[in-house]
């Protein structure tokens, strides 16, 4: 268990877990705001980026292994 900020921020970085929830977050508000701002206009193009977060939490996944 980690103790203290330090061991909190160890913790986030040796983790798959923490990375994997972070990375998603990262990816969903990342795509909030390519879907706010019409960056992507096709119909197929906002499906795939729907699919980011898992797609982010994939890689994360194999890099950690």
């Amino acid at each position: 268990m980690p103790d203290g900020a330090g061991g909190f921020f160890l913790f986030l970085f040796e983790s798959f877990a923490a990375r994997a929830l972070l990375g998603s977050l990262v990816a969903v508000l990342l795509v909030e705001v390519l879907l706010r701002r019409d960056v992507v206009r096709s119909v197929i193009g906002r499906r795939l980026l729907l699919v980011m977060p898992f797609v982010a939490a994939a890689v994360l996944a194999v890099v950690s292994a």
